[in-house]
């Protein structure tokens, strides 16, 4: 069983440094700061109370989608302020 530091350790290594995993009162919600260089700051919140009860792999997978999900729709803003 992986603590929340060491998915955290794992997130920053593998998907990026500016997203973390957060737990709060009965859930969890992912981080995501990027104020300084481009303006982006999300939060995501999961429903699940426990850390062990999503596998760490599936962890790091949903802030992979995250991110992607951020970084396409910053991108698209971008696009859209070129037209």
């Amino acid at each position: 069983m992986a603590t929340l530091k060491q998915i955290n350790t794992l997130i920053h290594r593998t998907v990026s440094p500016r997203m973390e995993l957060v737990r709060g009162e009965g859930y969890h919600y992912f981080i995501y700061d990027d104020l300084d260089d481009s303006g982006v700051y999300e939060e995501t919140p999961i429903m699940e109370p426990y850390t062990s009860g999503v596998a760490v792999d599936d962890w790091v997978g949903l802030a992979q989608l995250l991110v992607n999900e951020i970084e396409i729709t910053d991108l698209m803003g971008d696009i859209r302020w070129l037209n």
